[in-house]
């Protein structure tokens, strides 16, 4: 891979993480600030995000460690 490749991707990564953990914290404080909503579905949203993401990211390192066994 390409130096500038490289670099804006690692660019890309950081301000995706940067936005994310973000959008998790403000979601976190609002489900949780809201008595109307019950604490264990506060949780579960919480929980199918974050495992969602986890996913996402197990993924796209396994396509990337299968794209180098090619080659």
């Amino acid at each position: 891979m390409k130096i500038y490749n490289f670099l804006g991707l690692s660019i890309v990564s950081i301000g995706g993480i940067i936005l994310f953990s973000y959008g998790l914290y403000t979601l976190i404080n609002e489900l949780f600030s809201d008595s109307s909503i019950p604490d264990i579905v506060s949780w579960g949203i919480v929980l199918v995000i974050l495992g969602f993401f986890i996913l996402l990211i197990s993924l796209i390192t396994e396509r990337i460690k299968d794209s180098k066994k090619e080659k």
